[in-house]
């Protein structure tokens, strides 16, 4: 039964990658256990954007941001909708989708545990092969449909990257609080949130800058 769930699961997981990708349903800069768009792409697209900027004389500036608690803080019902939103999801996938993620349950096992089953109504199974591509679908809305030439924000599975340039690390602090606040609402209306721990901000300095020894601003 194990073997038949897992190779079950395969042939959906293909399936929807399909369909993902014919109805736009996950953005261009997510990365990860999607076709052609790995840890490398991710890299090359950041190098690529950032000498870019600073060869125009912009001063370029990122955050990068991780979702708490990722997996396990997936609304079964928002995600559910998400896949059922106009048809483009078949229903049989997505009757199976539900079928997958919600009759789970949990036993606490510890000494003198009553090691009763509790069933698990949220979040989606992490190590299996299909769940990294419902996680890139179910935060696609916390891509910015226009995006600002000066901004570009890509993903890679929970984890985010906010760049921005223009003339000063200022100004650039200053565009990131608001992109921070807009995808914090953003994570909020789908149940999630970021790990404070895990944010962090770096400014880039090209070669012509390494003399400038001006205070970069902190934004946290």
């Amino acid at each position: 039964m194990h073997t038949f769930s897992k190779i079950t699961e395969g042939i959906v997981n293909q399936r929807l990658m399909v369909i993902a990708y014919k109805t736009d349903t996950y953005c261009i800069n997510q990365m990860g256990s999607l076709p052609q768009r790995s840890t490398v792409d991710i890299a090359l697209s950041l190098n690529h954007w950032t000498p870019e900027s600073q060869f125009a004389g912009k001063k370029v500036s990122s955050v990068f941001l991780n979702v708490k608690g990722a997996f396990d803080n997936v609304n079964h019902k928002k995600l559910l909708d998400l896949l059922g939103t106009d048809g483009k999801v078949p229903e049989y996938l997505v009757d199976w989708i539900s079928n997958f993620i919600c009759t789970r349950e949990i036993v606490l096992a510890y000494p003198g545990s009553p090691r009763t089953q509790n069933r698990v109504d949220k979040g989606i199974p992490q190590a299996l092969r299909l769940s990294p591509l419902l996680f890139i679908i179910y935060v696609r809305s916390l891509h910015s449909g226009h995006e600002p030439t000066d901004t570009f924000t890509s993903s890679y599975i929970d984890d985010f990257q906010i760049k921005v340039a223009s003339t000063s690390w200022y100004r650039n602090t200053r565009i990131l609080e608001e992109r921070v606040q807009s995808i914090n609402s953003e994570a909020a209306s789908l149940d999630l949130s970021f790990s404070i721990a895990k944010t962090e901000m770096m400014h880039w300095r090209s070669w012509r800058e390494k003399g400038d020894r001006s205070e970069c601003p902190i934004m946290f």
